[in-house]
C-alpha cells in the first residue's frame, strides 16, 4: 500500500524527495544545487501553519547543502537524520545556525532523510510486533479499517477474561511520533511479563491514514481524531464519530466487561518551551484527582529506577488544560466510561540538555510507565 517516492524538486544532480510514508513538505525550491528551501505542509489541518516536516535529499556528488525554512522548525539538537529511514539520530546543534535551517555534507551518491523529529510509521510498529508476537498472553486483532482501507491494529496483553482493564492509545495526532516510542517501550515491557490479573487493550496508531500520509493531524478539519468522542455542549456519547477508528474505539470500550482502572493516551506537545520540554500530563494541577496524583507519583519513582528513561517530576507533572468528562477527547470519553484515572501523557520532542530526548530514552519512559501501571493497578492490601 506504500506509495512510490516523489521528486519534489531537482537541480542538476541534487533531488528533494517525498511521497513515502511519513513524508511532509511543501513549497520546495532550489536556488542552486546547494540551497534548498521548504516549508511544513499543514494540508487539511485548521492551523494556518504547523511544524512537522520530513523529506529525503539525494546527492549524486559530494557537496554541502543548506536547507532553510521561513519559520523556526529545526530543534535544539538539529534535525533528525537517517540513511535508511529506520535508524535515526540527531544531526547535532552545530549543524544549525538557528532554528530556521541546517547544513549537511553529502558524500557522492548519498541518500539521507531529515525530519523535524524522529518519525515512527506503520513499518516501525510492525518491526516491533515481530519481536513480541510469539509471547504468551500477547494478542493482536484488527480493530477496524480506516477510511482509506488500512487495517488498524489493536494489541491486547494479559488475561482477556480479567475483571480489570487498562486502555491505551497513541497517534490521535498523526505527527506526534515521540509518543509512539514511549508507547512501544510500555507495550514491550508489558509483553515481556504479561499481567495475569488484568488486561491492557491498546490502539497504537489511531490516525493511521494520517501517519501514512505524513499529516500534521492536529486540528484536522472539521475536527481531529482526538476531538471525535462526542460533543461538549449537550448529548455527548450518542453522536456518531466522524472517523471509523474512533467509532470502533467507542464500541470496543462499551463492550469491555469489568473495571477500567487506567486509560492513557500518549501524545507529544508543542515543539519546545515550557512545559513542552518536559514529560507531563495534560491536566491543570487543580483538576488532577487523587488517583491521577497517585499514578504520577508512581511514574516519578519508576523513572528514577529505569535505565535511560526521560525524567518525570510528579510535583510539576500536570500542566495545561486536559479536560475531564465534558470534553470530546479519548481521555474524556474514558472518564465518562468510569475509568479510575484517564489522562494524556505528553512526551516531548526534544527535552532539555539535562533530559535529552532520544528513541531509547522515550522507550525508557515507556518502561517506567509499565512499572507505574503495574503498581497503580495492583490491588491495595
Amino acid at each position: 500500500m506504500d506509495s512510490e517516492t516523489t521528486v519534489l524538486a531537482e537541480r542538476d544532480d541534487l533531488r528533494v524527495v517525498g511521497g513515502y510514508p511519513g513524508a511532509n513538505a511543501t513549497d520546495v525550491t532550489m536556488e542552486d544545487d546547494r540551497t534548498v528551501t521548504l516549508a511544513p505542509d499543514p494540508r487539511d489541518a485548521g492551523h494556518e501553519w504547523f511544524f512537522y516536516w520530513n523529506v529525503t535529499v539525494e546527492s549524486d556528488a559530494e557537496r554541502t547543502v543548506d536547507v532553510s525554512f521561513d519559520r523556526e522548525v529545526v530543534g535544539p539538537w538539529g534535525p533528525a537524520v537517517s540513511r535508511d529511514r529506520r535508524t535515526w539520530s540527531w544531526l547535532g546543534s552545530d549543524a544549525a545556525d538557528d532554528h530556521r535551517g541546517f547544513r549537511y555534507e553529502f558524500g557522492a551518491g548519498e541518500r539521507t532523510a531529515f525530519a523535524f523529529s524522529v518519525p515512527y510509521v506503520r513499518a516501525d510498529f510492525e518491526r516491533w510486533w515481530t519481536s513480541v508476537e510469539q509471547h504468551e498472553r500477547v494478542h493482536r486483532q484488527t480493530l477496524t479499517t480506516t477510511a482509506n482501507g488500512r487495517p488498524v491494529p489493536l494489541v491486547q496483553i494479559g488475561d482477556l477474561t480479567a475483571d480489570t482493564h487498562v486502555l491505551g492509545a497513541c497517534r490521535h495526532h498523526a505527527c506526534e511520533s515521540p509518543a509512539s516510542y514511549a508507547l512501544e517501550g510500555w507495550l514491550g515491557a508489558l509483553a515481556a511479563d504479561p499481567p495475569s490479573e488484568w488486561c491492557a487493550h491498546v490502539v497504537p496508531l489511531v490516525d493511521l491514514d494520517g501517519v501514512y500520509r505524513g499529516d500534521q493531524g492536529k486540528s484536522r478539519l472539521p475536527h481531529d481524531h482526538n476531538r471525535d468522542y462526542g460533543r461538549s455542549n449537550g448529548a455527548l456519547d450518542d453522536i456518531e464519530p466522524l472517523y471509523p477508528t474512533t467509532a470502533a474505539i467507542k464500541r470496543y470500550v462499551r463492550n469491555i466487561d469489568g473495571e477500567v482502572a487506567l486509560a492513557l493516551d500518549f501524545h507529544s506537545p508543542y515543539k519546545w518551551g515550557d512545559p513542552h520540554d518536559r514529560v507531563f500530563f495534560a491536566c491543570s494541577p487543580e483538576d488532577a484527582t487523587a488517583a491521577d496524583r497517585r499514578f504520577a507519583r508512581f511514574l516519578d519513582e519508576a523513572c528514577d529506577r529505569t535505565d535511560d528513561a526521560m525524567a518525570f517530576a510528579a510535583d510539576a507533572g500536570f500542566a495545561e488544560p486536559g479536560g475531564r468528562s465534558a470534553g470530546t477527547t479519548f481521555t474524556a470519553f474514558l472518564d465518562r466510561a468510569g475509568a479510575t484515572s484517564s489522562r494524556t501523557l505528553e512526551v516531548p520532542y526534544f527535552g532539555t540538555e539535562g533530559n535529552r530526548a532520544t528513541p531509547d530514552r522515550w522507550r525508557g519512559l515507556g518502561r517506567a510507565t509499565d512499572r507505574a501501571t503495574r503498581q497503580f493497578v495492583a490491588p491495595i492490601e
